[in-house]
């Protein structure tokens, strides 16, 4: 890694404190200086953690504009060598006060969303959809003028990055913009090897993420289940499947109520009716052996659909890199190449038992296939690799 020190500003204002913290991550233990621009609410989430002890924090005061508080530190922008951007969802038109002469760099969370609005508008059908779109359509697209301010802002960005190397190679494939201001993929976290053992005396599989059927189908997850347990599984360790998140909806309550109706001493199935408290989400994925992502490729975000992979990141990959567990997605998903081959992919709920059902006759293959993981994860997402590609790309395009 280089010896050269180099100051770098991160803004975040919209919720996304954990994608900043890892950003912070990627640069503890060394030199550079980190300031992170934020709110209360991030800077309340970031401070107990013991890496960010030597980050300084510049805090939007509660009520202040964010133009107010982008323009007022115009001047401490101006000696950075880096404006990192991790999330500019929420009124663009703020950010156009920052010194743009900078090497100025925009994480894009939704692809579609930020290059190419107006193509993908989808509004479901029914009467609740419409009104929600109607109402994001007139206050941001019309009175906020977000399609025009976003344009303007990827015209001075300096460089646009993303979460992988799928949505990157996308990005470039579909013309969405210039290969020449894409660097390279940030990942949302560098790899940690995990110390915790995963349990040897049953199998854990996890859920992340609410119960909910606009951004997930459970129809293959309930039909392979009822085909493993419905009646008495000869498997040789118990299973249990976590739903980690707010299952308190109809969809969601009706969900489960299958699952429970199938329930055993070979299977158990814990939900929740609120939000997962963070300490039992951490110790449940920590032992997990594999996330089950029943994702629908294809979402919608606002009123612009997204594809998973392509155009936007989900959140099952960063819990593989973090927790280091066997991945299940549905078979339209499609991520980096190398990480292809260490994901389980099922089209339909007889797929997913059968996928499922090969591993839980056979414990050491999820053992073997645990390892396989750990070691790729410590070869692609190293820390320092992603920090000196990081300081390599500064050294080379600050200003």
């Amino acid at each position: 890694m280089t010896t050269q020190a180099y100051r770098i500003a991160l803004l975040e204002f919209n919720k996304h404190w954990d994608s900043a913290d890892r950003f912070s991550r990627i640069l503890a233990g060394s030199d550079h200086q980190l300031t992170i621009y934020c709110d209360q609410y991030i800077h309340t989430c970031l401070a107990p953690y013991p890496h960010n002890e030597k980050v300084t924090f510049v805090i939007k005061e509660e009520g202040e504009t964010m133009h107010t508080f982008l323009y007022k530190h115009h001047d401490r922008f101006l000696q950075v060598d880096l404006i990192f951007i991790n999330t500019i969802h929420v009124n663009p038109k703020s950010f156009l006060s920052l010194p743009f002469e900078k090497l100025t760099v925009l994480r894009v969370h939704n692809a579609f969303k930020q290059f190419a609005p107006l193509r993908h508008i989808r509004i479901p059908f029914g009467l609740y959809y419409i009104r929600k779109a109607a109402s994001y359509v007139l206050k941001e697209m019309i009175i906020n003028r977000f399609v025009h301010y976003t344009e303007e802002i990827n015209t001075r960005v300096s460089r646009f990055t993303f979460l992988s190397d799928s949505i990157t190679e996308f990005v470039k494939h579909q013309n969405l913009v210039s290969p020449d201001r894409v660097m390279f993929s940030v990942p949302l976290l560098p790899y940690t090897p995990v110390t915790a053992e995963k349990p040897k005396d049953k199998i854990i599989i996890a859920v992340v993420g609410s119960t909910d059927q606009r951004k997930k189908d459970y129809g293959p997850l309930v039909e392979a289940f009822t085909k493993l347990f419905s009646n008495t599984a000869a498997f040789p360790l118990p299973v249990e499947l976590y739903l980690l998140g707010n299952s308190s909806g109809v969809y969601g309550q009706q969900i489960t109520a299958q699952l429970d109706a199938i329930q055993s001493p070979g299977f158990k199935c814990y939900h929740y009716m609120k939000e997962v408290p963070v300490d039992t989400f951490d110790t449940i994925l920590y032992q997990s052996h594999f996330v089950l992502s029943p994702l629908r490729v294809k979402n919608i975000t606002q009123v612009y659909e997204e594809i998973y992979g392509k155009t936007k990141y989900t959140a099952s990959i960063g819990t593989i890199i973090k927790y280091a567990h066997i991945g299940i997605f549905p078979s339209a998903f499609e991520y980096d190449a190398s990480f292809e081959p260490h994901l389980l992919k099922y089209k339909n709920g007889e797929e997913l038992s059968t996928v499922l059902r090969q591993h839980l006759l056979h414990p050491q293959l999820i053992s073997d296939s645990l390892s396989k993981l750990k070691k790729f994860l410590a070869d692609t997402y190293n820390k320092d690799t992603i920090l000196s590609e990081l300081e390599a790309f500064i050294e080379k395009n600050r200003t």
